[in-house]
């Protein structure tokens, strides 16, 4: 990306180690973010309208992310592991009522 601005890659290898170094942070707070607001879309749409197959796929997809985080910050971030874990239950709880909304 360095050399698009014309210096040389190395000196920016600090900023490419910070990146890596925060992109779980920044997925942690994305994936927070975005069950939030799926999750209470959800629960105001009227029940015959939920998209069933669309839901399942989401909560998937949010599930393994949460779970693959909790294994990542539970090595290293207490605090981070703690909202990650907290997110990953309410994931999972909401996943229980997932085959509800699919019979319907």
């Amino acid at each position: 990306r360095g050399e698009l601005l014309g210096y040389e890659d190395e000196e920016f290898g600090g900023l490419y180690e910070a990146e890596d170094l925060l992109k779980p942070f920044q997925e942690l707070w994305s994936l927070v973010s975005s069950f939030k607001t799926k999750n209470d879309e959800w629960l105001n749409t009227q029940f015959h309208q939920l998209p069933a197959d669309a839901i399942d796929q989401e909560t998937e997809m949010m599930f393994d992310v949460a779970q693959r985080l909790v294994t990542e910050f539970g090595k290293k971030s207490p605090n981070q592991l703690h909202v990650a874990d907290k997110l990953f239950c309410n994931i999972r709880d909401f996943k229980k009522h997932v085959p509800l909304v699919k019979a319907v």
